[in-house]
């Protein structure tokens, strides 16, 4: 973050050379004030409760991570109609979640 400006506030300032890229097969963006039925989740290992919503964490796995290991889920998909930062939150803890289990694999 940059200087504090006239109003107090810092604003963003980029950092060279911090760019990078990360292969995915799949990135899923919802907007919207009531997840969309998503049955097709079904066929990838992701379970759905019983008002459609996709089901996260649970023993062995982190907070965001759903049964597939590999996919991740937060906000309205999961916990229903909230605040847009409640999802920022849940993405962002899903990031660092996925950080955490990309670094565990690379000590193994």
């Amino acid at each position: 973050m940059g200087e504090p400006g006239p109003d107090g506030r810092r604003r963003p300032r980029p950092v060279a050379g911090s760019e990078f890229e990360l292969a995915a097969d799949v990135l899923v963006m919802a907007f919207g004030f009531q997840a969309h039925d998503m049955p097709w989740l079904r066929g990838h290992g992701i379970d759905l409760d019983r008002w459609g919503q996709i089901c996260t964490g649970g023993e062995g796995r982190a907070s965001t991570q759903t049964r597939n290991d590999k996919v991740f889920a937060g906000g309205d998909a999961v916990h229903g109609a909230d605040l847009v930062v409640t999802a920022m939150a849940a993405g962002r803890r899903a990031a660092e979640e996925m950080l955490d289990l990309f670094k565990r694999k690379e000590s193994l």
